[in-house]
């Protein structure tokens, strides 16, 4: 008799995932079908790696692009998620810049990067817009444990390294 080992057979489940592209809003026509075409291809793709696999819905395209109630493509404003856009840029600056007066001091330390605001134009987007593509995939249904920060980690660490022991039982006691 001979024993083989084998992985265990991971559950799998649906999951939908948005990927986006952004363009420049004059891209029309051929190239932003070719722009489109090549962003669902490497959407697929880094799914792949990730060790998913698109789903075969019957009747349906997957994944597709989202679009307006007409059918057509509907771009959405970009957002601006590096903050390297003028719009954010100009939000950023200091109160005196922009109005001439700090009537309301911030420490230092409160400056900097802003929560992400909805773009509202074109302008604040610097003629950029997003397209969305959603796709549904096939994924292993697992737990991933998510790191907390590094003190949290470190202090896990050393109370599993040494824990506290109290009275005759010599039983752990776990903070």
């Amino acid at each position: 008799m001979v024993l083989v080992k084998t992985s265990a057979e991971l559950k799998q489940g649906l999951v939908s995932k948005v990927g986006s592209v952004q363009l420049p809003h004059d891209c029309k026509d051929r190239l932003l079908e070719q722009e489109l075409s090549r962003a669902r291809e490497e959407f697929v793709h880094w799914m792949e790696l990730r060790g998913w696999t698109l789903a075969r819905v019957p009747g349906a395209e997957n994944p597709q692009w989202v679009t307006d109630g007409a059918g057509r493509m509907a771009p959405y404003y970009a957002i601006d998620w590096e903050g390297n856009r003028t719009g954010t840029k100009q939000a950023q600056k200091r109160m005196e810049e922009r109005t001439g007066g700090d009537r309301y001091p911030t420490r230092d330390e409160h400056r900097g990067v802003l929560p992400t605001k909805r773009e509202t134009s074109l302008e604040e987007t610097d003629g950029m817009v997003e397209y969305r593509c959603v796709g549904v995939f096939w994924a292993p249904e697992m737990i991933i444990e998510t790191l907390g920060g590094v003190y949290e980690r470190k202090e896990r660490e050393r109370v599993a390294r040494n824990p506290v022991v109290f009275g005759p039982s010599g039983a752990p006691l776990h903070k």
